[in-house]
């Protein structure tokens, strides 16, 4: 990948506090970033696409791509996938009910950025918000979404079959 102005380029880890009381889990590796313990693998061994929603024998919803993204700035860790093919190709990105009160823009902006990259050439950003957020702090998320171009989307056109509204995901999806 060649190098590039990028918001995502050059970030550290500047969301150290070494006066927190650190448990045994937690190892300190140089350059100042703690590693949480949480250090499993991304996605899950065995994980499918038939494990988050999507039909096990659709060609267009088969994941081509998994995707983690650290925003040290803002403190927040996006995990997703790249799903379609050619020119359908969309990134799928899923928020947790926290993301709702972090300063999601540098994160947005590298996920944006993310989407324009050869290695993804997604026509698609499409971020998952979990229902289980606040209802006060979630419309107040929506609607800031919705300022940079975010739509409600429905699965329709990923799954085979209803439901295409999710019980424990909000879709909202733009065009990049």
């Amino acid at each position: 990948m060649s190098r590039q102005d990028s918001l995502a380029m050059g970030m550290y880890n500047t969301n150290n506090d070494d006066s927190t009381a650190m448990d045994d889990d937690v190892k300190r590796f140089d350059g100042g970033s703690y590693d949480s313990g949480i250090g499993l693998p991304s996605p899950p061994p065995g994980a499918l696409a038939v494990d988050y929603g999507f039909p096990q024998h659709q060609q267009r919803g088969q994941v081509g791509q998994w995707i983690e993204v650290w925003d040290y700035v803002g403190g927040a860790r996006f995990r997703g996938f790249v799903a379609g093919d050619g020119d359908d190709k969309a990134m799928f990105v899923f928020f947790d009910a926290e993301a709702t009160v972090r300063d999601l823009k540098p994160g947005l902006m590298a996920l944006i950025e993310l989407c324009g990259l050869d290695d993804f050439e997604c026509a698609r950003l499409n971020v998952c918000l979990d229902r289980k957020a606040p209802a006060e702090d979630m419309r107040g998320f929506m609607k800031d979404l919705g300022w940079i171009g975010f739509e409600p989307i429905t699965l329709a056109e990923w799954a085979e079959k209803p439901p295409i509204v999710s019980d424990a995901w909000v879709f909202l999806g733009m065009e990049v």
